[in-house]
C-alpha cells in the first residue's frame, strides 16, 4: 500500500489538471455524485471542469494528523487554508480545522470528503456528516 501523506493529496487539488484530480478523487464519490445528478450540468466531471475554468482555488494543509480507520480508510485532521478567486469576484480566503476523509483504491489514497469542524452552525446538537466508505 502506498505511503499516505497529506501533501500528495492536497497537491493534486492545487493543480488544474482534470485527469490528475480525477485519478486522486474517490471513485466511489464520483460515482455517487454522478448517480445523484439530475442533469449533465451537475455531474462531478462538469462541476470540476467548470471550477477549473472559472475559479482559482488553492489549498494549504498544516498540522495534519492521520488516523487509520482500517487498511483502506483514513481520516486526516488538519488546519486548512484555502483561497478562491472567481471571475469578477474578489479573492476570498479562510482558515479552519477540517476532517478529510480518504479511501484507498486503484493503488493509491483518494480524497473522499471534507468536513469543516470549525463551522458555526446554528443547531446546538451538530452532528458529523454520515460518511459512506465503499466496500473495497
Amino acid at each position: 500500500m502506498s505511503y499516505l501523506t497529506s501533501g500528495n493529496i492536497i497537491e493534486r487539488f492545487n493543480q488544474k489538471d482534470f485527469d490528475l484530480t480525477y485519478k486522486y478523487t474517490s471513485p466511489f464519490d464520483i460515482g455517487r455524485m454522478n448517480a445523484n445528478a439530475v442533469d449533465e450540468w451537475r455531474t462531478w466531471e462538469h462541476i470540476t471542469r467548470a471550477s477549473f475554468e472559472y475559479g482559482d482555488t488553492t489549498y494549504h494543509m498544516s498540522n495534519e494528523r492521520v488516523v487509520f480507520l482500517g487498511e483502506k480508510q483514513a481520516v486526516v485532521h488538519a488546519t486548512m487554508q484555502w483561497s478562491s478567486v472567481s471571475e469578477k469576484i474578489e479573492q476570498h480566503s479562510s482558515e479552519y480545522n477540517a476532517l478529510i476523509y480518504l479511501d484507498y483504491a486503484n493503488g493509491h489514497w483518494n480524497y473522499s470528503d471534507e468536513f469543516n469542524i470549525d463551522a458555526n452552525y446554528e443547531e446546538t446538537n451538530r452532528e458529523l456528516p454520515e460518511i459512506f466508505f465503499p466496500e473495497l
